[in-house]
């Protein structure tokens, strides 16, 4: 079962299109993670999942179940949040920002504990936030999030304000996470790179339009041979070898043994190639990729 199913969703301000047919499943204890430029949809499906903006179509399930006017208050219960920075009571400790959350849950005081040594903020869960640094900040930001055990976690531009200590804290943090609380993530993030940490799924957005939904390792199967390189190799095979499947790949072996440093210089797509080609409409290569 996925932990989230959107069926065919479509969202409209005035005359405009914002979400256009959008289908997308994350599966349970999955990392997802979502690019796109400003303005592609990313703001909008998230307030679309929270129930902020209602689509003029489609069907929104949480775990298997789908998602009404009745249920929307049991549904919110099993979604989490942190959108960009997060909101602190800074006149208050660590440890007192979630009792503050712990009160709205109606949970248990062991919870906070089991948290806050979770995101590594035991020894200074007594220091008042405004004390913290940006890192410690959007780790307890986490922590409020995780609180009512949610099943599905929103990072909306999580590591924006990040230095690169904390950039990489944040990461192993959330992998961390997302194997002990069992807890899948949807994140939002302009850094290609990031998104590349992750690799488990990677969801790409264009103008509304859900135009790449993938894992990363299941595209890097694929190869692409450079023929700027190698022009004669590119004409006598008539330019159709970019990005190819593991069986079309295969068949291109037999005439690149003869050519061993060719054979050498297959590449596996990095995202950056990925990104790139669906943004700057690459040639014939980002159909055949997309159509993988």
């Amino acid at each position: 079962m996925n932990v989230l199913d959107l069926k065919s969703i479509s969202l409209f301000k005035g005359d405009k299109c914002v979400l256009n047919n959008l289908n997308l499943n994350i599966h349970k204890k999955e990392i997802c993670c979502l690019l796109g430029r400003n303005g592609a949809g990313k703001s909008s499906l998230f307030k679309t999942i929270f129930g902020i903006y209602k689509p003029q179509s489609g069907v929104i399930y949480l775990n298997g179940v789908e998602v009404s006017p009745k249920n929307r208050d049991q549904y919110l219960n099993k979604v989490g949040a942190l959108i960009e920075g997060a909101a602190l009571y800074e006149h208050l400790t660590g440890y007192e920002n979630l009792d503050f959350v712990r009160r709205y849950f109606t949970g248990e005081k062991s919870r906070i504990i089991e948290l806050l040594d979770l995101v590594g903020l035991m020894p200074d869960k007594d220091k008042k936030t405004k004390y913290y640094s940006s890192g410690m900040k959007q780790r307890l930001g986490l922590a409020m999030a995780l609180f009512h055990k949610p099943s599905l976690v929103i990072l909306d531009e999580p590591t924006n304000a990040l230095d690169p200590e904390g950039i990489s804290e944040f990461r192993s943090l959330v992998k961390r996470l997302n194997k002990v609380e069992g807890v899948s993530f949807l994140i939002s993030t302009h850094q290609l790179e990031e998104a590349g940490y992750y690799k488990d799924h990677i969801l790409i957005l264009k103008e509304g339009k859900l135009v790449f939904d993938n894992a990363l390792q299941d595209i890097q199967a694929l190869r692409i041979l450079p023929h700027q390189t190698y022009p004669h190799v590119a004409e006598e095979l008539q330019d159709q070898c970019y990005w190819r499947e593991d069986e079309a790949f295969t068949l291109l072996k037999a005439p690149l043994t003869e050519f061993p440093l060719l054979w050498d210089e297959l590449n596996a797509p990095s995202l950056e190639d990925i990104y790139l080609a669906i943004h700057q409409q690459k040639s014939h290569a980002t159909h055949e990729l997309l159509s993988y």
